[in-house]
């Protein structure tokens, strides 16, 4: 028999959008995949990779990474795309602080370094970022747009801190030009910035340090009203909402009253916030908005397993340990999570009962691909799809480390955490990105990608 497809991956356990898991075969042409089914003829390809024993799911798209938040970016966007290859991300949607004029430097940058593919989303943070916009989605590609609502007015800032402009009114002019373009999005940083303000100042002021007192001066009602206030903006202007990086329960209630009015609100959170808080995490966890309570923990797994939280993200930074030395006052924001995304998941969701695998396909690809435009090419698996895929052994063990997933960093958020439930092999467009915890793809073999369509779970 003449070879038909490019590569078959035969016996593995394949998560379906909607329709289960089937134990059978799949075949791959040309980066997308091309037939599935019980058992598919033998000697219909050159090269077949055996998957008996493992579960394959969609490429993880990870809908909030930053490269270049501290270091630079081109670095990162080989090191951090590399880790999360391992991790079994094939698709990175990186939220980057973009200078008007400078996004083609930026995603050209990232295109000649990553090893996965991605797209570049810019923030509207002042005035020159916000009538960058029509040049943005009309020649760039873009669709996505990032505000921050917070960052602005911090007493005793850390250097570049202050760094936001955006108000408002701002906003809500930004959001009426989004407006008049089919298949935008706005991801949305909510946390009222002046509460923050004073509530820094007090807490600060009192003596008090430690996660706690960071957690204290970053409230959940400063997060809860800010959710508010953007769907507002975002209802009057008819355009779907993303918030990212929820912290807690106050967040939670929240989205379930604004989704009543504004019904395209989408809503993610990170694994931080699952698994981090104030009584048992260091300093080394400081983000902002906080991680908080073991009772936000709980309400934050609850609203994923529901459906309430759409998305999970890693929100990852490079960032080294000096940077989180000191006072919980002047320690760097953010931390590396590249790469253990789905490891944590698999181990603390699946393992434990807590989300099925279709669910934790849904939380990680299917829902992101749908919001980001890209379902369905990616995000699930079906014919015609590009072939990005992860074969996951649910029994493998292993301890997190930097060494483990390459990282620049020198530490990560979980070290030495033992996880059970890792991919051995990951492939991005029908080639392997990764095997056995090695990048085996190339520098610059990620492609660009730009959104197609419009925002949505359904």
């Amino acid at each position: 028999m003449s070879t038909t497809y490019d590569l078959v991956v035969r016996g593995g356990r394949i998560v379906l959008e909607g329709q289960g898991i089937l134990e059978g075969d799949l075949a791959i042409s040309d980066g997308r995949i091309a037939a599935l089914g019980a058992t598919l003829p033998a000697g219909i390809a050159p090269e077949e990779f055996d998957a008996r024993g493992l579960h394959v799911l969609p490429g993880v798209i990870d809908t909030h990474t930053h490269w270049g938040y501290r270091g630079e970016f081109a670095n990162d966007a080989r090191t951090d795309s590399a880790a999360a290859a391992i991790g079994g991300t094939t698709t990175a949607h990186v939220l980057h602080r973009v200078p008007a004029g400078a996004y083609e430097r930026f995603r050209d940058a990232a295109a000649a370094h990553s090893v996965i593919d991605f797209l570049l989303t810019p923030t509207v943070f002042n005035e020159a970022t916000a009538q960058m916009i029509p040049q943005a989605i009309e020649q760039w590609g873009c669709r996505a747009f990032k505000f921050y609502l917070a960052y602005r007015d911090l007493p005793n800032a850390q250097p570049g801190d202050n760094w936001n402009e955006l108000t408002d009114g701002l906003m809500m002019e930004a959001l009426d030009v989004l407006s008049r373009y089919e298949n935008t999005v706005a991801f949305v940083h909510a946390e009222n910035a002046e509460v923050i303000a004073r509530t820094v100042q007090r807490v600060r002021a009192s003596g008090a340090d430690g996660l706690a007192a960071w957690e204290e001066a970053n409230p959940d009602i400063a997060e809860a009203e800010a959710i508010q206030r953007a769907a507002i903006l975002c209802e009057r202007a008819g355009v779907p909402m993303y918030l990212v990086h929820l912290s807690g329960k106050a967040a939670i209630n929240m989205v379930g009253r604004v989704r009543r009015d504004w019904p395209h609100t989408f809503a993610e959170t990170c694994p931080h916030y699952l698994f981090h808080n104030v009584d048992r995490s260091s300093t080394a966890v400081k983000f902002s908005p906080p991680v908080r309570s073991p009772a936000d923990n709980a309400a934050l797994w609850e609203a994923v397993a529901d459906g309430t939280i759409n998305c999970i993200g890693s929100d990852n930074t490079t960032t080294c340990s000096p940077a989180k030395t000191g006072d919980v006052w002047s320690l760097t924001r953010g931390g590396p999570g590249a790469g253990v995304l789905l490891p944590l998941l698999l181990s603390e969701g699946v393992n434990t009962r807590r989300l099925t695998l279709e669910r934790v396909a849904q939380v990680t690809a299917t829902n992101a691909a749908k919001v980001l435009g890209l379902h369905p090419r990616k995000g699930a698996i079906g014919i015609g799809a590009d072939a990005d895929l992860v074969l996951v052994d649910l029994a493998l063990a292993r301890s997190v480390s930097p060494e483990l997933l390459g990282l620049d960093s020198d530490y990560t958020l979980y070290d030495e955490m033992t996880l059970t439930g890792w991919p051995v092999a990951v492939l991005n467009r029908g080639k392997f990105v990764a095997r056995d915890f090695e990048v085996v793809a190339a520098p610059g073999s990620g492609l660009s990608l730009g959104r197609q369509w419009a925002a949505t779970t359904e």
